[in-house]
């Protein structure tokens, strides 16, 4: 592929001897050794570098006969070679000839919905690149490109990598003609499909939300501005991941994902959220495999990328933060969920090796944002090597912010001395157990709170969390009431 690049500089519609040797790449090198990745699961390849007249984007392609018996119909992935060579793009494309702009423009946009609504899409993904060929065939495949990976000459990665890039675009055609067979069933208009996708395909960078700024991130959080600048400093100058800890109710998370808002200049693109769980796995998080039936009916094992890593690959194509926020961080077996990202959380300038990545590291414009709910588990619990890489940022229970809250105009509190409340209750569970298994503010902040409301989130929130700390002692329980905290 990098040689086919180099030969695109001495390119002419004869047939010299550079272009014999383009021909000879794009005809059989490059098939071959793709076939021996494909065939097994009944892909066909192909590459056509001109008929007569040698073209000048050159194509190698991966395609289902009965889907797509010629290039000039159907969909495949294709390795597109640019007229200066310049890059190359594995792309998920379509046939051309014949079709409109209107027409091909439809098509991709219905492919990449149904891409991203089926949770088989990756972050990183190029929607447009250049082939340099403005007024030829290159620039029908760029109009035709549903996703491509893209790489400069000079850059091609290792044949494992191409692999593993190639399989990805392969597992998403197959849900295009999963499209298409839904299409034919339901009369030409396609099934209803899942509308909250767990990641979604990233196009051209977003434009920075410069309304993004420190006195918005002020008014959503509410913190007092000394505190979020040490948070921020923190990420930029100490390290990039920090875990926000704290009791339940302490906005941990709405912290974090507006900070993620800030950190990355307000492109939610850039801002991915994600929840631990007990079942959550390395698989899940970093890579690993999944079965997946192949088109002969045996099953298969792909590699499948996990959250961590798309993040990663989408920071390495971009020049500004991005940022992972890992939500209810230590309610997964974190060591076990980690892995060897451990190191290079640490050591971020390093590489290692992956299960189908020989070198992979993590880029310095990443940063993970994690929310713990000591409650639930101490800090002192969670593995000591995990615990040093990451600064505490700890979250308590604020009448700064509860009081805050209220001056807002638009929210109204009826009920007095509610902050003085809470702060009584807060440390009569303080002595009994200790700061960790307190009741945030947050469960005090409504558009519009009463005593009514106050009644409401005592006996289904605070009261039912206040029995699950006293479970085994129920007549310490007994002595907590609304009245002995809010008296009427």
């Amino acid at each position: 592929m990098q040689r086919v690049l180099e030969l695109q500089s001495h390119h002419t519609s004869t047939n010299t001897e550079p272009m014999q040797e383009r021909g000879l790449l794009i005809r059989e090198t490059i098939p071959d050794a793709v076939k021996a990745w494909v065939s097994h699961d009944g892909w066909e390849v192909e590459g056509s570098d001109g008929a007569g007249r040698k073209s000048r984007v050159p194509w190698v392609r991966v395609y289902d006969k009965g889907r797509s018996p010629s290039a000039q119909s159907g969909w495949y992935v294709v390795l597109l070679f640019a007229y200066d060579g310049s890059l190359v793009a594995l792309s998920l494309n379509q046939g051309t000839t014949g079709k409109s702009a209107d027409y091909l423009s439809e098509r991709v946009e219905q492919a990449r919905e149904h891409l991203a609504t089926n949770r088989e899409t990756d972050i990183g993904l190029a929607m447009v690149f250049d082939l340099a060929d403005h007024n030829g065939l290159g620039s029908k495949y760029e109009a035709a490109n549903v996703v491509a990976v893209c790489h400069r000459q000079g850059s091609v990665p290792e044949d494992s990598q191409l692999r593993d890039d190639l399989q990805k675009l392969l597992r998403m055609l197959r849900l295009l003609y999963d499209l298409e067979d839904a299409s034919e069933t339901s009369g030409g208009k396609s099934a209803p499909m899942d509308t909250s996708p767990e990641l979604s395909i990233v196009a051209l960078p977003e434009t920075e939300d410069s309304t993004k700024d420190l006195d918005w991130l002020l008014k959503q959080t509410l913190w007092t501005e000394d505190d979020l600048k040490e948070i921020i400093n923190t990420l930029h100058a100490r390290r990039q991941q920090v875990v926000l800890a704290g009791p339940p109710g302490t906005g941990k998370t709405w912290t974090a994902e507006n900070l993620a808002l800030y950190l990355t200049g307000g492109r939610k693109k850039a801002v991915h959220t994600i929840q631990f769980h007990p079942t959550y796995a390395y698989e899940d998080f970093v890579e690993g495999l999944r079965p997946v039936p192949s088109t002969s009916g045996s099953i298969v094992f792909n590699v499948v990328t996990g959250v961590l890593i798309h993040a990663a690959d989408q920071a390495r194509a971009v020049n500004h933060p991005v940022v992972l926020v890992v939500d209810e961080m230590n309610r997964a077996n974190l060591p076990s969920v980690f892995g060897e990202l451990l190191y290079l959380l640490e050591y971020r300038e390093k590489e290692v090796r992956l299960l189908r990545r020989p070198k992979f590291s993590l880029p310095k414009n990443l940063y993970l944002i994690g929310s713990m709910n000591t409650a639930d588990r101490s800090i002192r619990s969670i593995d000591s090597a995990l615990r040093r890489r990451f600064d505490i940022i700890e979250c308590s229970p604020s009448a700064h912010i509860l009081e805050a809250y209220y001056e807002e105009p638009s929210h109204s509190n009826a009920v007095s001395g509610l902050a003085d409340g809470m702060n009584l209750l807060n440390q009569e569970l303080t002595s009994r157990i200790d700061r960790h298994h307190a009741v945030g503010h947050t469960y005090f902040m409504q558009e519009s709170f009463d005593r009514n409301e106050l009644r409401l989130t005592w006996t289904r929130q605070v009261l039912p969390l206040v029995e699950e700390y006293f479970f085994d002692q129920p007549d310490i329980a007994e002595n907590f009431s609304m009245e002995r905290f809010w008296p009427a």
